[in-house]
């Protein structure tokens, strides 16, 4: 069976470091284990709270 999961938080994990990276991970979620599982498609969700960055774009904030 094949499965497409439409929502993840594993970018925010990676960005506020709780989780070590998206390649491997100890989360739910990690492309090693995509891979392995088979998965056809991951959306990974990221959340801006906007007040506190509204001086960065989203780029910045997860990127820069």
């Amino acid at each position: 069976m094949k499965i497409v999961d439409l929502h993840s938080d594993t970018m925010w994990g990676c960005w506020d470091g709780r989780l070590s990276s998206l390649r491997k991970n100890n989360g739910h979620i990690d492309l090693e284990k995509l891979r392995k599982g088979g998965s056809l498609c991951q959306f990974f969700a990221l959340y801006i709270d906007w007040p506190e960055y509204r001086n960065l774009t989203p780029y910045e904030i997860y990127c820069g």
